[in-house]
């Protein structure tokens, strides 16, 4: 191979190395076997890792932008391993904050570019083969239309997160269309953040508390303006945003010892000015408290009881107060229970500063000890061991108590931090000690005197009974005198380092009822007793408690549907009792429900509402969610954490509701356009039936296209009510064209008729569309005072022609009113039908007589007949009773003036051959 080489036995010589010379080499050594006569071999692996020095393939080229531009400047590079890729302008490294960014392939991105950009940025690419440089100028343009920039900037802090901006206008002041404020975190490396203004004040909203912003201002008019001056201010404080963390170190089943830290900047959100400790009974309405400095970090919670749970919660506080969110952490503990065999645990000790009454001087004070000894028979107590000492000096000489004393005094003491320790015997030997440190001190102005009295008040409890009363109670382990009163102080506790004048209140007795609070508050309650004006005790540890109602409970039914695979549906129902008074919930949810409560993912809800839906999810993974209502800013317990998984494809019962609901719809839409679709069709066709003549024409064989031709005629309309048009043969029967060849019937005549009396074959005397002499008319009108016609009239002739005048008054035509063509027709046809009457009764019964018919003779008819306009022929009706004659009405219509239609009834037998040899005049049909 091109430059490589086998040196001896096992080396490789690889003289031109190159980037694709890079890999993974094997070598392989074989042998036989001289025993078995097998062949084995041996391999070793080597990676060869070939280093590229590096090589910029894009390198920075010289830009002239102009001012307020967005610039990129390039620097793409190859090499291996990766070269590291530094910027430099005018010879200095670039730091990438502010306006200043890197973008993808080592760009260096300049946002709102400025004067001060102008310079030579140089790309520097290094690895451990080697480096490669370029660089490139750049100078930012400028126009001669460029406005002033804005002077003047200053501030107006508002809060610890809005900051009001103010300046004078830019000149020329007619010109100007806008200015942009540009500001960032002046420590860090935040990005740079811009507003729009167009006036002369801007406010700026959602910084953080306690943080340093750096800002500058640009003005426009058709161009933009280099930058204003740079100011810079700094954000009010607020309170902390979380708590420290906390560590909890039992030292005895009475003891724990609270360790915490520091907290971050970003959480304290200002200068910590101390520590508040909180501890309480799990589940109790009340907790007790105690603050400390700014520099304590540790303190020893006492007088707990074995084997109780405890939580205890540490939050620290600036100049703005204390958090008042509930979300933080509550750290449980367990106290362990007593163990006989075990070294004796420290006594609970107090320690109180008294005046000094033995002597006279009166800057002499005491220090009055009180303890309980542990839990245990006190038979097994044998003594206690009592010392003392000024802070930083010799431990004097120790006090030995007996078994069953309980407090010591001691007289005497000047003003200087005291150390008191006290630890019990018994036959395995000494117990472990309790230490307590306390200050004597001058009396403030506020408190004259120190207490100086031996009592006591222990296990201070304060239970809310409504929105505005609380009830107390606590023991007086000292000696209870007659004229021992109590004196209650209480105040509401301010969120924020602000005094407050406490109220006082006296109790004859250990328990008392406190009215008249604020709802939704939270007070700090403490105790004393009192002998007289000048003989008190001190106040007892305060104890803090919330009035009912502050706090609304958490919903007691949570249930979850997913509606998709990333969104679920949160149902839940709260109490009656508060629902009204809620203003939103509060839905927290996460990944990890081991995770502290503030750090829960929150998303709010209106206070009415009673389901709410969270997206974004991701199917198959479980979440944790919890909810809980809130009064203004104060919020309640959350409920247990709920697991909810959605399903990666979910179930068709989840949607059957919804399918189910959008078939009906459809059948139903479906169903309605069905029936819309029947209706328009039954209009169109009753309409089209309404147009047509209510006397049908039928054919020779009795049918209109196909049907049976079934209507009787409408006789014995009164005048203006005559609505039957004639319609002319031709529309309905159609010319024959073929004729059987073992047909032996004379031809047919040109309406399709036969001449004897089959129609189109069959014996049938019915109409085949002959017209009736006259005097057959004339015989067979009934009279005019008749009683309309039989329901089983079968077959009517109706002739309509057009006359010029006269009238008659029984309806019939005048013989010489008629063309002549039309009366040779009609004695030719008189003896035609007179000469084939005896052919047809010989083939067919002779149909009874016709029942008399009455007609009304309203209209008139003319002396002439000037075109016979319609012809048209009724179709019988067949009854059981067999057919009966067939009945004729001759009306005359005037062609163009409508006349109403005169009907008359007639008997005829049919004969084609008559209408065949007749000549007729020309037909017009009337529709």
């Amino acid at each position: 191979m091109n430059g490589i080489t086998f040196l001896g036995q096992g080396t490789l010589l690889i003289s031109n190395v190159y980037n694709t010379s890079a890999g993974i080499y094997v070598c392989t050594a074989k042998s036989e076997n001289p025993t078995t006569k097998k062949e084995e071999r041996i391999f070793q692996e080597l990676k060869l890792d070939v280093m590229v020095p590096p090589e910029i393939r894009e390198p920075p080229k010289p830009s002239e932008p102009l001012l307020a531009k967005t610039v990129r400047l390039r620097c793409s590079v190859t090499g291996h391993p990766v070269p590291r890729v530094t910027w430099y302008k005018n010879g200095l490294p670039i730091e990438f904050k502010g306006r200043i960014i890197e973008g993808p392939s080592n760009q260096l991105v300049i946002t709102s570019s400025i004067t001060s950009d102008t310079g030579l940025y140089q790309c520097l690419a290094i690895n451990d083969a080697g480096y490669a440089s370029s660089w490139a100028p750049m100078e930012i343009k400028s126009s001669k239309n460029n406005p002033d920039p804005p002077k003047n900037l200053r501030y107006k802090v508002l809060s610890s997160t809005s900051v009001l901006l103010e300046w004078d206008a830019a000149t020329p002041i007619d010109e100007i269309k806008a200015y942009s404020v540009h500001y960032s975190e002046t420590e860090g490396n935040k990005l740079e953040g811009s507003r729009v203004s167009s006036n002369v004040s801007f406010l700026l909203e959602n910084l953080k508390p306690n943080t340093n912003y750096t800002v500058y201002l640009r003005a426009y008019s058709t161009s933009a303006s280099d930058i204003s001056e740079r100011l810079t201010f700094q954000t009010d404080e607020d309170v902390p945003s979380g708590a420290p963390r906390v560590r909890l170190t039992p030292i005895s089943p009475t003891t724990l010892l609270v360790t915490w830290s520091k907290l971050p900047p970003e959480e304290a959100q200002g200068t910590i000015m101390g520590y508040k400790i909180q501890w309480r009974r799990r589940n109790a309405h009340y907790y007790h408290v105690i603050e400390v400095g700014q520099n304590v970090f540790e303190h020893k919670i006492t007088d707990l009881y074995p084997g109780k749970r405890y939580e205890v919660q540490v939050l620290a506080g600036t100049k703005m107060g204390y958090p008042t969110k509930i979300d933080l952490p509550w750290i449980p503990h367990k106290m362990r229970e007593r163990n006989p065999a075990e070294t004796l645990p420290s006594p609970n000790v107090t320690v109180k500063v008294l005046n000094d009454t033995t002597g006279e001087d009166p800057n002499k004070y005491s220090l009055k000890i009180d303890w309980q000894p542990p839990e245990e028979n006190e038979a097994e107590i044998e003594r206690y061991i009592l010392k003392y000492r000024p802070k930083g000096k010799a431990w004097l000489d120790p006090v030995n108590l007996a078994p069953d004393q309980s407090t010591y005094i001691i007289n005497g003491l000047d003003v200087a931090w005291y150390e008191v320790e006290l630890r019990a015997v018994n036959s395995v030997g000494e117990g472990l000690p309790s230490v307590q440190e306390i200050n004597v001190h001058q009396p403030s102005p506020g408190n004259p005197a120190y207490p100086n009295t031996t009592h006591d008040i222990d296990q201070l409890e304060v239970n809310p009974l409504s929105q505005t009363s609380v009830r107390l109670s606590w023991k007086d382990v000292g000696l209870q005198e007659d004229g021992t009163y109590y004196v209650i102080k209480y105040h509401e506790v301010p969120l924020l380092h602000e005094p407050t004048e406490p109220t006082l209140v006296r109790s004859d007795i250990t328990e008392t009822t406190i009215t008249g609070l604020k709802p939704f508050s939270t007070y700090e309650f403490s105790v004393r007793a009192q002998e007289s004006e000048k003989i008190f005790s001190a106040f007892s540890p305060p104890v803090q408690a919330t009035t009912m109602d502050n706090l609304p409970p958490a919903p007691k039914v949570f249930n979850y549907e997913p509606t998709d695979t990333s969104t679920i549906r949160l149902l839940w129902d709260s109490s009656p009792n508060v629902k009204n008074s809620l203003t939103n919930y509060e839905i927290l949810f996460t990944l990890d429900k081991n995770k502290p409560l503030y750090q829960w993912d929150v998303q709010e809800v209106d206070g009415e509402a009673e389901s709410d839906t969270v997206g974004g999810l991701i199917s198959n993974t479980p979440y944790y969610f919890r909810i809980r209502g809130c009064i203004l800013s104060r919020c309640g317990p959350v409920t247990e954490a709920m697991m909810a998984t959605i399903p990666t494809v979910l179930k068709d019962g989840n949607h059957q509701t919804t399918e189910n609901l959008y078939l009906i719809c459809g059948l139903a839409a479906v169903f309605l356009l069905f029936i819309l679709v029947i209706i328009a069709v039954y209009f169109v066709k009753s309409r089209n039936m309404s147009a047509q003549p209510r006397v049908l024409a039928c054919n020779g064989n009795g049918h209109i296209n196909g049907k049976r031709c079934a209507q009787a005629v409408n006789l014995g309309q009164s005048e203006g009510h005559a609505d039957i048009e004639g319609q002319e043969m031709e529309v309905y029967i159609p010319m024959l064209t073929q004729i059987p060849p073992d047909f032996k019937s004379p031809p047919l005549d040109t309406k399709g008729g036969y001449p004897d009396p089959r129609v189109n074959g069959l014996n049938n005397p019915r109409c085949n569309g002959l017209i009736k002499s006259r005097d057959q008319l004339q015989e067979t009108l009934p009279r005019a005072d008749s009683q309309g016609g039989s329901d089983e009239e079968i077959e009517r002739l109706v002739v309509g022609a057009g006359s010029s005048s006269g009238s008659s008054s029984n309806g019939a035509m005048r013989q010489g009113a008629l063309p002549q063509a039309l009366q040779n027709h009609h004695r030719d046809s008189g003896n035609a039908v007179r000469g084939t009457e005896n052919q047809s009764h010989s083939l067919t019964a002779t149909p009874p007589p016709s029942p008399p018919h009455q007609h009304n003779h309203s209209g008139t008819s003319h002396d002439g007949l000037t075109n016979i306009t319609s012809l048209t022929t009724i179709s019988g009706i067949e009854n059981d009773g067999g057919i009966e004659h067939d009945k004729s009405m001759i009306g005359v219509v005037e062609h163009n003036q409508g006349v109403d239609l005169q009907q008359h009834g007639h008997h005829h037998n049919n004969s084609g051959a008559t209408r065949a040899s007749s000549p007729r005049p020309p037909l017009t049909t009337v529709q």
